[in-house]
């Protein structure tokens, strides 16, 4: 009898609040995602050239470029790649869609496990315009 391998679905969260990104990294663990972490975009970027990530949650805000231009290397690279970026800014709009959601400050983690599962569902109209 063959065993099958689950691989369970990796995140790459990049926020540069360690308090809140492991908050983040709990939740999502405990909703059964394999978390990876990095505190700024520049070792985000490094992060995903070398490792398969099924979703990228990342902060706005973040030490050496934003959230959004995050998104957008990333997209140049792998377009299907869903990104989700995070923001505490009420009128925050990524540049040229390049995130596949947007959620907003302060969350709780049913809406986080919410999003997640959306973008993971697949490809839809981007909902950050």
């Amino acid at each position: 009898m063959a065993t099958e391998i689950i691989r369970r679905k990796r995140v790459l969260v990049v926020e540069d609040d360690a308090v809140f990104r492991d908050w983040v990294k709990h939740v999502l663990e405990k909703r059964g995602y394999a978390v990876s972490q990095s505190n700024n975009g520049a070792e985000a970027m490094r992060l995903f050239s070398n490792h398969d990530f099924d979703v990228v949650l990342a902060d706005y805000r973040l030490p050496f470029m934003t959230g959004d231009e995050l998104a957008q290397r990333i997209k140049q690279l792998a377009p299907q790649q869903p990104v989700i970026i995070v923001t505490g800014h009420s009128t925050f709009r990524c540049r040229d869609n390049s995130a596949d959601a947007v959620l907003f400050k302060p969350f709780e983690a049913g809406e986080l496990g919410r999003v997640i599962e959306r973008v993971l569902l697949g490809p839809e109209q981007p909902s950050c315009n």
